[in-house]
């Protein structure tokens, strides 16, 4: 029977510490409860950080629909760019992401369910909203080999899927599918050919 520490953080360093004091290896009950310290501290980690994205999700399309608002209003038609950028700060390119992710959520058949999503983060609903593209996220990561192209497009019909079981437009999702049929079969041609280079079939 074990009690882990109301305070993990604490409690893991005042443990660390005093076995680098002692310079010893820790006996398994000191390990056991370096598990718990270190687990416990990892939990609470991260429901601040489910938290946190929420929070931030929350926000984004609050923004999204305060900017939609504005843009509507007739003494801004054709300086609603230069309004955003003087009065709020906003590039236009945040101001953009922001409105089109409001709009696409609005209109989503499924939105509640990408909503509820406990592992769902501001970053992933701009990628399934389309509004940060492929190749920003090539650029953003430093990835540009055609494994991790198609590692991110079947992440991304994973989340689609997941989140719209029932899917109401299932052509959408068979539009996300697609490029990895084609990328996936170069890739196999790809692999056959280096087995070959190396004297074995793949």
């Amino acid at each position: 029977m074990f009690m882990a520490s109301p305070e993990p953080g604490k409690a893991l360093q005042k443990l660390t510490t005093t076995l680098a004091k002692r310079k010893r290896k820790p006996t398994l009950d000191e390990l056991a409860q370096l598990i718990r310290e270190s687990h416990a501290e990892c939990e609470a980690h991260g429901a601040v950080a489910r938290s946190v994205a929420r929070i931030a999700i929350e926000r984004a399309l609050e923004c999204g629909s305060y900017l939609r608002e504005a843009k509507l209003r007739p003494e801004l038609k054709a300086k609603f760019e230069v309004w955003v950028k003087k009065e709020t700060g906003l590039s236009a390119r945040t101001a953009y992401k922001y409105r089109h992710l409001h709009k696409w959520i609005s209109t989503h058949p499924n939105r509640e369910q990408l909503l509820s999503d406990r592992s769902m983060t501001l970053r992933r609903l701009y990628l399934l909203a389309g509004i940060i593209p492929d190749d920003e996220m090539k650029e953003h990561h430093e990835i540009k080999d055609e494994l991790a192209k198609l590692r991110r497009l079947f992440w991304k019909a994973q989340i689609e899927a997941a989140a719209c079981l029932g899917y109401a437009e299932p052509e959408k999702l068979l539009a996300i599918l697609e490029p990895t049929i084609e990328l996936a079969a170069q890739l196999r041609v790809a692999l056959n050919a280096k087995n070959r280079n190396h004297g074995s079939d793949f």
